[in-house]
């Protein structure tokens, strides 16, 4: 069952970008100050896509990467603070009567 449903979302995703490209035919120009180049909008479009994508998973990429190390840094801590609780908890109570 789940493998129909995949395949109609992946025709029917197949099918709205092929109508995305045809409807998005124009050419258009993007000039970089040094040289003009000439291609469809729609080409451009989910270039602009693909390139937003994997700048945003660079980006998550980074940020997981730090907080992983962070948890890992606070672990540690929280490691070297119940040794130290679990020593304090055998160390004897002394009566101050």
């Amino acid at each position: 069952m789940i493998r129909i449903f995949l395949y109609l979302v992946s025709v029917l995703i197949v099918i709205f970008g092929l109508t995305f490209a045809i409807l998005n035919s124009q050419a258009v120009s993007i000039n970089l100050y040094v040289r003009t180049y000439t291609f469809p909008l729609s080409i451009l479009l989910i270039f602009s896509l693909g390139l937003g994508f994997i700048l945003g998973l660079l980006i998550l990429l980074v940020v997981y990467t730090k907080l992983k190390i962070e948890n890992k840094r606070i672990k540690n801590r929280v490691k070297i603070a119940e040794k130290e609780i679990n020593g304090l908890r055998s160390i004897p109570i002394k009566n101050q009567i």
